[in-house]
């Protein structure tokens, strides 16, 4: 059951990373993530956006076995004229067994932003709490 939950907030026209961050404040596990991310303005095949959540001051969007990385989500305007509407999308994921975190540990939010678009990003981190002392886990 959760008992801690932590939110990003973030918005960019150009890609940004960093562009919201969280400190964790008790020693845990993160059983949970909802992302939402909405694209405005998307006037070309492929506007869009991503967002991503993760223990890395910066992004991993192009890059394979990303270990820092937690969660990601993308949208893309599927038109070829110009004319579109917003897009967006919104996901949750359970993560079993959960992710353990410490106390101190910072957590960032990530936008990339393709085309002329402004994209805003969303995400709740649902963390259960757990007493004691723990290193915090390296994520290289």
């Amino acid at each position: 059951m959760s008992d801690q939950i932590y939110k990003f907030y973030g918005t960019a026209t150009t890609s940004t990373d960093a562009v919201a961050t969280i400190d964790i404040q008790f020693d845990g596990v993160i059983e949970g993530a909802l992302l939402t991310i909405q694209a405005s303005g998307a006037d070309a095949l492929n506007d869009g956006g991503d967002v991503e959540i993760s223990f890395a001051s910066t992004s991993g969007f192009v890059a394979n076995d990303t270990r820092a990385s937690i969660a990601g989500l993308t949208v893309r305007q599927g038109f070829l004229t110009s004319g579109g509407s917003m897009v967006g999308d919104t996901v949750f994921l359970s993560l079993g067994k959960g992710i353990p975190v410490s106390a101190g540990e910072r957590m960032y939010m990530h936008l990339g932003v393709t085309g002329t678009t402004t994209v805003a990003a969303r995400c709740w981190l649902y963390t259960a709490t757990q007493g004691g002392d723990r290193a915090a886990r390296r994520r290289l």
